[in-house]
């Protein structure tokens, strides 16, 4: 349940909900102003939380700074992971509990005025989808949190061992990689430099 493959699994869903609800219709409505005279009024999952569609990248992009870095990189996805969370939940939360607060200044726009008109609201299934992805973010987060103390990074997979290689007469010897960046060819005999 804290492997790696599970958090990036969940963050990817969870992401995903979040992209999608951003271009939902989260609230509907409509005004009894009269400029409005009953005109249909919507506010969309990225009005209705701004910055939907970039807090749903930014867990994505933090459970991949999770998983992929080092201790200090790890650290500061779990921190990135768990600020966009709360984020999404806190707003996502406004927008289901004061549907008026969101709806009431579109509606103004719509008039062509300045603050918010009374409004007669309808919520859809979206802001719900995007609770169950901040949820499932949480679940990965907190997976995260767990399975990181034990978790190494991409690069200790690839970084040299330390281990000097020993020539015929116990000489260090230079290795491919070595002889590469040094703009030597390993493949010929002779030290001809790479051109």
């Amino acid at each position: 349940m804290t492997s790696k493959r599970t958090v990036i699994l969940l963050s990817a869903l969870a992401g995903l909900l979040l992209v999608i609800a951003s271009f939902r219709p989260w609230i509907t409505g409509t005004s009894t102003d009269v400029v409005l005279g009953g005109t249909p009024l919507t506010a969309l999952g990225s009005q209705a939380v701004p910055g939907l569609l970039s807090l749903g990248l930014l867990v994505v992009a933090a459970a991949v700074a999770l998983v992929t870095a080092g201790r200090l990189g790890r650290a500061i996805g779990l921190l990135a992971y768990a600020a966009a969370l709360a984020l999404v939940l806190g707003l996502t939360l406004r927008a289901l509990t004061s549907p008026h607060a969101i709806l009431g200044p579109i509606a103004g726009t719509a008039a062509g005025r300045a603050g918010s008109l009374p409004v007669t609201t309808a919520m859809s299934i979206w802001p719900w989808v995007a609770l169950a992805g901040a949820l499932l973010g949480a679940l990965a987060w907190g997976a995260g949190l767990l399975g990181s103390r034990t978790w190494t990074g991409l690069g200790a997979r690839y970084e040299q061992r330390g281990e000097d290689v020993a020539g015929s007469r116990g000489e260090r010897v230079d290795r491919a990689w070595d002889e590469l960046s040094a703009g030597r060819d390993p493949t010929l005999d002779d030290d001809r430099p790479l051109t």
